[in-house]
């Protein structure tokens, strides 16, 4: 986040590339549904009802899963274990891309387990 904020004009054009794509999706789906009116038993609004919610938690998931790893770099910073980096150069290392990873992992299965 913090490296994201540095970069002002690049964070705003990523924010609007977010919320266009969804938008775009969204008409997808829009226009698959005047065509076809149902897809199995599921109408527009059900469809968009789900799409909604599967956005909103990946999008917080998303959040979530950044601040989590810079928390755990700093954690492995400290202990000394940070340089994993030499396995996939300028990646950060396997390690960062696995911290990640693990809370994403959580917050969708808890997402769809409530759903």
């Amino acid at each position: 986040m913090k490296s994201s904020m540095q970069y002002k004009a690049n964070m705003a054009m990523l924010s609007i590339s977010a919320a266009l794509i969804s938008v775009g999706e969204l008409l997808a789906i829009l226009v698959m549904f005047k065509t076809f009116k149902t897809v199995g038993n599921w109408g527009f609004y059900e469809t968009a009802l789900m799409f909604g919610i599967i956005t909103f938690v990946y999008s917080f998931t998303e959040c979530f899963a950044r601040g989590y790893d810079e928390f755990a770099s700093l954690i492995k910073r400290k202990i000394g274990i940070k340089d994993y980096g030499k396995i996939m150069p300028g990646h950060g290392g396997v390690m960062d891309r696995i911290d990640g990873m693990s809370l994403a992992s959580a917050f969708i299965m808890l997402a769809f387990l409530v759903i």
